[in-house]
């Protein structure tokens, strides 16, 4: 862990803490093209389908040299999940790697849907054309002692309070609908409860999921779904720092 980052993790008598962190990024999809009429047509892929029609290749759970996983989560959607580390600005970066990774995948390979070559559309946002919700996600290592009942009231206020600096901003229709308003979270709509384990369904501020990739007895890994996906380096850094502070 770099100097100036570690500097932000203190134990009781001054000393540096290390974070394992990590990002995993979802991203929504679909394809554009004219058909015999002329016509421009959106064709976004069917969720149900395992193999949908102008997919790209993208093996599953594929690993790089780097340690970095791409492969096609639920839904289908492809996701990309970087290498867990202990600096910050490096998991940052790790997450721009994964949209240039994921966007060549479908540059090299243009899909063909219903006969046509496409144009496709990538979206590292929050809500597909078919209004499916993708997200980002965050992993932090903790210890074991630290028990859910110490951490989700705290966590669960700094996940909402962080959205005024790391939420991605969304235009919404109002119920008059010929008005339209600013939010600042898309990811918002889409968050049920203070606390749950579902990923899926009933999406919380502090998911209480725990899949710690070390030891089990010793550590617990603290899963976060309800964040927007931002483009900018620091915020994402910032999300982690400011995370790890709380934690």
């Amino acid at each position: 862990m770099s100097s100036d980052t570690s500097a932000m993790l203190l134990n009781e008598t001054g000393g540096a803490l290390d974070r394992v962190v990590g990002f995993e990024t979802e991203y929504g999809f679909c394809a554009e093209y004219t058909n015999r009429e002329g016509e421009q047509v959106i064709y976004s892929f069917p969720e149900s389908s395992s193999n949908p029609q102008g997919m790209p290749p993208f093996k599953l759970n594929q690993f790089d040299n780097y340690g970095n996983r791409k492969y096609m989560d639920i839904g289908p959607h492809p996701e990309f999940s970087t290498a867990e580390e202990t600096d910050f600005l490096g998991a940052a970066h790790r997450i721009i790697i994964g949209h240039l990774v994921v966007a060549k995948i479908w540059r090299e390979n243009p899909p063909f849907v219903n006969g046509f070559q496409s144009k496709i559309h990538l979206l590292a946002n929050n809500i597909d054309p078919k209004f499916e919700t993708w997200g980002c996600h965050e992993n932090y290592l903790a210890s074991r002692q630290l028990e859910k009942e110490k951490y989700i009231t705290p966590l669960a206020i700094h996940n909402l309070s962080r959205i005024v600096w790391a939420g991605s901003g969304v235009v919404l229709r109002s119920s008059r609908q010929s008005q339209f308003n600013f939010g600042l979270s898309e990811r918002a709509d889409h968050i049920w409860d203070v606390e749950h384990s579902g990923t899926t369904r009933s999406r919380p501020l502090v998911n209480l999921r725990d899949n710690p990739y070390a030891d089990e007895k010793e550590f617990r890994r603290i899963h976060i779904i309800c964040g927007d996906p931002v483009m900018s380096l620091f915020a994402n850094a910032l999300k982690m720092v400011s995370t790890s502070i709380i934690l």
